[in-house]
């Protein structure tokens, strides 16, 4: 039967049409970004690569392997697979790891109690609300982490992901910008489930199929 894999090359190309234009993305944006180094693409890309294989062995994120892939998924998007970079940042990676144990349990509680059966995009995005929220899943990367994760997500009910495109950018990342300035309680409580709603809109009208391509599952 076909499964549903990533167009690495599709992907690749898209995320450096994005970098050659940044800078003037950058210039629209309600809060600018960090500069989008050819680094960033390669660590993308090798995280891309390291969610395929997961695709092809059948693994779910929210299970209890899957958490540990969640996590070097995200030590993917900050250092690569280079073990020199790794050992370099050993200790960040190590206190990395403690802090996404404990912020990680309600967001799994959620998903698993209830998150899990929601519609898809649903699902989707008040996961990527949760997670980029304040306090946020990891200490670095989160908003390129979770993007990732949200793509695995959606790959695997079906759905086009979203890998972030010229015209697309500002709205993504100005949403993006809002949920990670907004909390889990209070009057920030209220304006993530907002900005979560907005980016359930934008993930349903942005997704791109050219992202996914089908493989035979000879399982």
């Amino acid at each position: 039967m076909a499964r549903a894999r990533f167009n690495l090359p599709e992907i690749e190309r898209a995320l450096k049409e994005f970098q050659a234009h940044f800078p003037e993305i950058n210039d629209k944006l309600e809060m600018r970004r960090e500069e989008f180094t050819g680094t960033i693409v390669n660590n993308l890309m090798e995280g891309y690569a390291f969610l395929d294989d997961l695709q092809a062995k059948g693994i779910d994120l929210f299970s209890v392997s899957g958490l540990y892939n969640m996590l070097e998924l995200n030590h993917i998007v900050l250092c690569g697979t280079s073990s020199e970079v790794r050992m370099e940042y050993y200790r960040y990676l190590q206190e990395a790891r403690k802090s996404f144990v404990e912020r990680m349990k309600p967001i799994l509680k959620w998903f698993r109690s209830s998150g899990s059966a929601l519609e898809p995009y649903r699902a989707a995005a008040e996961y990527y609300a949760r997670a980029l929220s304040f306090p946020q899943l990891f200490f670095e990367g989160n908003h390129r982490t979770e993007n990732m994760v949200v793509n695995y997500y959606l790959a695997n009910v079906g759905l086009p992901p979203y890998v972030i495109g010229v015209e697309s950018a500002v709205e993504y990342l100005d949403v993006s910008a809002r949920i990670k300035f907004s909390t889990a309680k209070g009057g920030g409580g209220r304006a993530r489930v907002k900005h979560a709603k907005q980016f359930r809109r934008f993930l349903a009208n942005y997704g791109g199929s050219p992202f996914l391509v089908q493989s035979e599952d000879n399982s």
